[in-house]
């Protein structure tokens, strides 16, 4: 199973530390770049299947990395984001942090890729594919 490198961690579990009531489980994206710099987002989930879940319905179309929105510095430069499943505690540590992808991309005219590092992100993806798309009813006049 992949993990956030550990330099990462501790740069994250500063900051998580720092903020009063972060505690919870969370799809983390993490943008770094060629230097220590990074951003990040942090989407709250009820738990593992719904990280799962979210994550799988944003790549089953995708044919590009999905989360060029985080900027470090500037959107021309080269990034790479981790998105990961991870419970944080009261204190700002992190816990079970598990990769699900990795994006890596040049810049604005880069299409770049994206990697699914997670077995069972693999299978939702397909799950989800493999699954009917439902429509809404018609409205009855």
């Amino acid at each position: 199973m992949a993990r956030i490198p550990e330099a990462l961690r501790d740069a994250l579990e500063r900051e998580f530390g720092a903020q009063p009531n972060g505690q919870g489980e969370y799809v983390l994206k993490v943008a770094t770049c060629s230097t220590r710099d990074f951003t990040y987002e942090l989407l709250p989930v009820d738990g593992r299947d719904a990280a799962l879940e979210q994550i799988a319905a944003s790549y089953r179309l995708a044919d590009g990395p999905q989360h060029r929105a985080l900027v470090v510095k500037s959107l021309d430069e080269a990034r790479t984001v981790g998105v990961y499943y991870t419970r944080i505690d009261r204190h700002g540590r992190v816990s079970n942090d598990e990769a699900f992808a990795i994006e890596r991309f040049e810049g604005l005219d880069d299409p770049g890729a994206f990697e699914v590092v997670a077995p069972a992100l693999s299978e939702a993806i397909a799950a989800q594919e493999a699954a009917p798309v439902s429509r809404p009813a018609r409205p009855k006049f």
